[in-house]
């Protein structure tokens, strides 16, 4: 049986080539992933230039324009499997929509007729508790195709604008918006990234008229503008930005403000993908060059980029000329950050994947968009798996006979392994140990010692919480720590602490029922809202929502 237990793996090994292991053979360190793309109930209203955010645990599209090239002042949120409509005070075509740390969002400017022609100042809050608009202020300047950002005053600065002057702005948080100071480029959507707690810069790679600029020069809201090396070689990957701080991976209760954005070589289109901490910008080390064809022909990618930091890495959307939608994963924690490329297969039209969201789940979500053009926007959305539902790690084209071979290994080492065991058992005496063993106490001691120390500190409130900062307080090793956790309770360390945050929110929600969101999560020690929402349903099966309804 030995015999034939080398030669059934010697068949396999001949029989499962390298990219059946979802290698690539141009690429043997980034691994080409194939998963499910999921159709899901279409919109009510077919629309592109529209905004798609996650909010209160909801995924929510606000205006843009409908059939004709007309803007539409409608809006809809997901629940329960399909698309409820609702109506806006005014039109968003390609205005901005911010979510708030209130909770609430922001909507200002877009496009003011038909066409995308002119601008708007109208500006109004979405409340998603009752689903309702509230019509309140208008900019200080008409804007379309504009950023907004929020600092840690509840401020909000805005700034870009589509075929008319360009400035940045500020918003009070009460109900006036206030000319701040002039740019040095008029640019449409540009970034915004936080350099401190009331201190941002304002940068961009198209100017107002949709022309890519040769020079990116980077406005402060506070200090003088500058230019950045990096930019001489590399240029900014964005047509249209997604805003929302989409990128950013810092702790602004840590004071750090950090960011990812795509990028493009100036001389091969590469991509690449750059890291902004303060004013600095550097490339990020990845642990394989990033991959511009997969086998199916050479990628374009969109440089729409979403930073789930949850998961603590990052996406950055593509297609090829089938229109095959990829999504390079950058495990950005990591130095250098390993590379996964997920793949769908072709969609049923060319779709332009305007405005992707990440879900609460960490999956990513596309609705609306066009095909031909502006004029004819679709209905359809779509869910691409890559948080909930894993796929397996194998490429396309894995054979049937393929799975063969591997359901009959598997037979054989079960066969060995049960061989095994009626042997041991059958030859070897075992002594049952009433007593616990020396090892087994210090086991359970240390573990009693870890729950006192979380529920006594609270250490669980720090959303940054890691386990050396468990082992430090113990004054014991950080393996022994995870060690034991894993033994006990059967989940990693980051499981364990996000049981202690969940049951402690529930905690907070049973007290107040009508906490803020955003104050429910800092309490509690979640990263964010979307973490929050996400591992709040993984732990409990349902929303907080949901919860509470369900407890009264």
């Amino acid at each position: 049986m030995r015999r034939i237990f080398h030669l059934i793996c010697y068949m396999i090994i001949l029989q499962f080539p390298l990219h059946a292991s979802g290698v690539m053979a141009e690429n043997p360190t980034c691994p080409l992933v194939k998963v499910e793309l999921e159709r899901l109930s279409d919109l009510n209203v077919p629309r592109s230039g529209h905004s798609l955010l996650c909010i209160g645990g909801e995924m929510v599209v606000f205006g843009g324009h409908t059939s004709g090239f007309v803007p539409t002042p409608t809006a809809e949120y997901y629940k329960d499997g399909k698309w409820h409509l609702m109506q806006m005070t005014y039109t968003h075509d390609n205005g901005f929509a911010l979510a708030l740390k209130s909770g609430k969002v922001l909507l200002g400017g877009g496009a003011e007729k038909p066409h995308g022609i002119g601008q708007t100042y109208g500006v109004e809050y979405y409340h998603p508790d009752t689903h309702s608009f509230e019509g309140f202020t208008i900019l200080d300047q008409k804007r379309a195709l504009a950023s907004a950002l929020e600092i840690d005053s509840g401020k909000v600065v805005v700034s870009g604008n589509w075929y008319a002057d360009d400035a940045i702005e500020i918003f009070d948080g009460q109900k006036h918006f206030t000319h701040l100071k002039s740019v040095s480029s008029e640019r449409f959507t540009p970034i915004m990234c936080r350099i401190s707690a009331d201190d941002i810069m304002v940068f961009g790679s198209h100017d107002q008229f949709g022309k890519e600029m040769g020079t990116v020069i980077i406005d402060r809201l506070k200090g003088k503008s500058f230019m950045d090396p990096l930019f001489d070689d590399w240029t900014l990957s964005n047509w249209e930005f997604l805003g929302n701080e989409c990128g950013f991976i810092g702790n602004e209760n840590a004071g750090v403000y950090a960011y990812l954005l795509a990028v493009k070589n100036r001389h091969d289109s590469n991509l690449g993908i750059v890291k902004v901490e303060g004013t600095d910008f550097s490339l990020l080390p990845t642990a394989s060059p990033i991959p511009m064809e997969a086998g199916y022909g050479r990628i374009q990618y969109l440089g729409y980029l979403m930073a789930d930091r949850q998961a603590q890495r990052c996406y950055v959307l593509g297609v090829d000329d089938d229109w095959r939608l990829y999504a390079l994963a950058v495990d950005y924690s990591q130095s250098p950050a390993p590379l996964t490329l997920y793949h769908t297969d072709p969609l049923e039209s060319r779709l332009d994947p305007y405005m992707p969201a990440l879900t609460p789940e960490g999956d990513i979500m596309l609705a609306g968009g066009i095909v031909d053009s502006n004029f004819s926007p679709v209905s359809s959305v779509y869910l691409m798996h890559l948080g909930t539902k894993y796929a397996a790690a194998s490429s396309s084209g894995f054979a049937f006979g393929q799975w063969i071979w591997w359901l009959l290994a598997l037979l054989v080492i079960a066969l060995f392994v049960a061989l095994w065991l009626y042997r041991r058992n059958k030859t070897v005496k075992h002594e049952e140990d009433i007593t616990a063993s020396p090892k087994d106490n210090a086991a359970e001691t240390l573990m009693n010692s870890i729950h006192e120390v979380m529920l006594k500190e609270q250490l669980f409130r720090e959303s940054e919480l890691k386990v050396a900062n468990v082992a430090q307080r113990l004054n014991v090793n950080v393996k022994d720590v995870a060690e034991c956790i894993k033994a006990n309770r059967g989940v990693t360390f980051v499981q364990f602490v996000n049981g202690y945050r969940v049951d402690y929110a529930k905690q907070l929600l049973r007290q107040n029922p009508d906490i803020k969101i955003a104050a429910l999560c800092l309490e509690s020690g979640f990263a964010s809202e979307r973490s929050f929402f996400r591992i709040f349903k993984m732990f409990t099966g349902m929303t907080a929502q949901e919860w509470m309804n369900q407890k009264d």
